[in-house]
């Protein structure tokens, strides 16, 4: 019976079969070895079910992932095309697919500002908020065929005063339509 060695230095008088979990401590395994009679080969854990509590990874190789619920914390990411920064998350959950956070002043603290993004069965609802944190200065949507914006004109919070706009198929035709 092949027997699992988890320690620092190669084991003594090992045999074929046998296993070593080593690394650079033993809080650390780092590599998994097993004996072939004469030698260490690396070796892998071959199980096609893996029941595992907790797993910290920096790289994993996956074909595909079976989850409901993704989580991707995220902290002092730049967004795209500006300097500004900002620190939040981005979820799967089921059909939704969600981007929160804040916009972090130059220290890297939060100014108060609040953006959302999610995607979803129903579309696409998009919005950034005052540095109250409530109130939307700008708000995007597509659902059902329909695209919405409305921007902020005056106020925040319950005194909040916006402009809103539609655009739908009907409307693209109308906009390009042109007696002969």
């Amino acid at each position: 019976m092949p027997f699992p060695y988890v320690q620092l230095d190669a084991p003594a008088n090992p045999k074929k079969g046998d296993t070593w979990w080593h690394g650079t401590s033993l809080k650390d395994a780092t590599a998994v070895q097993r004996y072939d009679g004469s030698k260490w080969v690396d070796d892998a854990i071959a199980q096609a079910v893996l029941y595992i509590k907790e797993l910290n990874s920096i790289i994993l190789n996956s074909a595909e992932i079976n989850s409901p619920n993704i989580n991707v914390p995220f902290q002092h990411v730049s967004i795209e095309g500006s300097k500004i920064l900002s620190s939040g998350s981005l979820t799967l959950n089921g059909a939704s697919y969600v981007i929160s956070g804040n916009i972090e002043d130059n220290s890297g603290k939060p100014n108060g500002q609040i953006y959302h993004t999610e995607v979803n069965p129903d579309g696409l609802l998009s919005y950034i908020t005052q540095t109250d944190g409530t109130t939307k200065m700008s708000t995007s949507r597509i659902s059902m065929g329909v695209l919405e914006l409305t921007d902020l004109v005056s106020g925040l919070g319950n005194s909040a005063k916006y402009i809103t706009s539609t655009f739908n198929a009907h409307d693209a035709v109308d906009y390009y339509h042109k007696d002969s």
